[in-house]
């Protein structure tokens, strides 16, 4: 089980070792991504104070200080590679909405060019499972629950 370090995801992972019996390994590669000033503030106010998008640029910040889509693509490609790569038969990730579609469309083999026209939905409480064949060379995906 991997799982970010952030708290609410640590806070998940404990209780699904409770249940499991597996410790996370956390890691800061597969946190939320960064809001920058945005971080914790009500919707409503993150709205109203951001940088109004000109379209899709996936360089985009919604503030200064925050995380592009490609900031956060470069972020969590390293561990899309390491689990990908991994002699495990099963790997539990316990992560954030955004980070888990960025990771989804790793793992279904999209490009990062591909983010203007398709993203999947990583949501909050739900879980996914991906099956990768054994040869790397396609992946399915279907969601096992939702919230």
């Amino acid at each position: 089980m991997y799982c970010s370090d952030l708290t609410r995801a640590a806070q998940t992972a404990d209780e699904m070792n409770k249940m499991l019996h597996i410790t996370p390994k956390f890691s800061e590669l597969i946190r939320e991504v960064n809001a920058g000033e945005g971080n914790g503030k009500p919707w409503d106010w993150y709205d109203e104070h951001k940088i109004p998008p000109a379209g899709y640029d996936p360089d985009y910040r919604p503030f200064e200080d925050a995380e592009s889509d490609r900031d956060l693509w470069n972020r969590i490609e390293p561990f899309c590679k390491q689990i990908v790569e991994s002699p495990d038969e099963k790997i539990l990730v316990v992560s954030h909405g955004c980070t888990l579609s960025f990771l989804q469309t790793m793992l279904m083999k999209f490009r990062f060019e591909n983010l203007a026209g398709a993203r999947f939905n990583g949501r909050s409480g739900s879980i996914s499972k991906f099956t990768i064949g054994n040869d790397g060379s396609h992946a399915n995906f279907h969601s096992i629950w939702e919230e």
